[in-house]
């Protein structure tokens, strides 16, 4: 049984943006990679921005670490929600972590 566990991140405060902003740049580097892309632009999402965002996010965290995140906003139909990003820290990945996170967030 896994005991991670899905929580809500308070992003407004700025040490929570900042480890969401650290899982986000460590995944969106390794996509970048991937990809070959020169121009990336979640690569340009700063701490504030996730700070003044009206996003819903989503974390597993990890000894004080955030090691996987989703965010979540409001879509067109009425009481549906698209998910914004979801990232996982690279060295955490393929460990079900990416599963929990959309699991919890299908039941918001």
């Amino acid at each position: 049984m896994d005991a991670r566990v899905v929580e809500h991140l308070n992003h407004r405060k700025r040490a929570v943006a900042e480890g969401i902003h650290s899982v986000q740049m460590a995944a969106y580097a390794q996509e970048a990679k991937l990809l070959e892309a020169r121009d990336f632009p979640p690569l340009e999402r700063t701490v504030e921005d996730i700070q003044a965002s009206d996003e819903l996010f989503l974390g597993v965290v990890e000894d004080g670490a955030i090691i996987g995140a989703l965010s979540m906003s409001p879509d067109e139909e009425p009481g549906a929600m698209s998910i914004t990003s979801l990232v996982v820290a690279p060295h955490r990945q393929h460990q079900g972590i990416g599963r929990l996170l959309l699991a919890a967030a299908l039941e918001q």
